[in-house]
């Protein structure tokens, strides 16, 4: 923040100099990033639970997996499987 500042202070002495258009650059990189955060907000809104709704199934069914191979692996019914067939 201090070096755009700088950059507004400085900008009459840049005019005529290599560094002119990379301090035009990080000026409307100043305002242009806001805005792109304020747009990406919405987005974040709608992707953020996704990918945790993701995460959360994708863990249960690794769970039942791992689960349904141990009981396997030692020679027992799961245990869940059977409930389902009492029904």
């Amino acid at each position: 923040m201090i070096a755009i500042i700088i950059n507004y202070a400085k900008r009459p002495d840049l005019r005529t100099t290599s560094s002119a258009a990379t301090s035009g650059g990080r000026r409307a990189q100043l305002l242009v990033h806001p805005l792109w955060l304020v747009l990406a907000l919405p987005a974040l809104d709608l992707v953020i639970p996704g990918w945790i709704a993701y995460v959360v199934i994708g863990l249960w069914y690794l769970y039942r997996f791992i689960r349904g191979w141990l009981a396997l692996a030692s020679n027992q019914p799961d245990a869940d499987a059977l409930a389902g067939l009492s029904r």
